[in-house]
């Protein structure tokens, strides 16, 4: 069955899941199942831990039907919070990740002048709060209201994480090497100041 993502609000969706339309499950599934999926993917480094995740998520869903407008916000709070409990109940969980960033790492191998690959490898090797505060702002662009919502925590709080963030993943990028292979890569190519322009 081939379902219209955009026709229909949220909201709509809700309350016609609520009376009983299973299509509309459907429906909210399709439109947020790959953001909860990377959400997952990006706190844990697993791609078949991330998939139970998803699934609880979505478990949890059918059985709570919420009414939160914000239904995205919801939904990533409750993918964090399933990720975080099964962390903890995952002694092993710790070692698969640094196996799985040694993998990513070797894999990794960009071409000339593509720092793409480096780029995602070095974000995905600073921690999990620094992890997230970074993709829910610059991936997802969600404001620091709706982060504080999926976080719980104060909008002061989201920004001085985003700040935190934002000064290790520089940090990473400056220890291997990649400031100034991108600001190279920009001189070169004319992203530089021209004679007589203003910097």
């Amino acid at each position: 069955m081939a379902f219209n993502l955009d026709c229909e609000s949220d909201k709509t969706l809700l309350e016609q899941l609520k009376s009983g339309d299973g299509d509309s499950f459907f429906l909210l599934y399709e439109r947020y199942k790959n953001r909860v999926m990377r959400f997952a993917y990006i706190l844990l480094q697993d791609e078949e831990a991330a998939g139970d995740v998803v699934f609880n998520t979505f478990l949890w869903f059918m059985d709570f039907l919420p009414d939160d407008a914000n239904l995205l916000s919801l939904l990533l709070k409750k993918t964090r919070s399933f990720a975080n409990a099964l962390v903890k109940k995952s002694p092993d969980m710790e070692k698969r990740r640094k196996e799985h960033l040694e993998r990513l790492s070797s894999s990794q191998q960009s071409q000339e002048g593509d720092f793409g690959p480096l780029l995602f490898a070095a974000f995905m090797s600073l921690s999990p709060l620094h992890r997230e505060s970074i993709y829910l702002t610059m991936v997802e662009d969600l404001s620091y209201a709706e982060i504080g919502a999926v976080l719980e925590c104060s909008t002061e709080e989201v920004g001085q994480r985003l700040n935190e963030a934002l000064v290790a993943m520089r940090e990473v990028l400056d220890k291997q090497g990649l400031l100034k292979k991108t600001s190279n890569t920009a001189d070169a190519s004319g992203g530089g100041a021209q004679d007589g322009e203003k910097v």
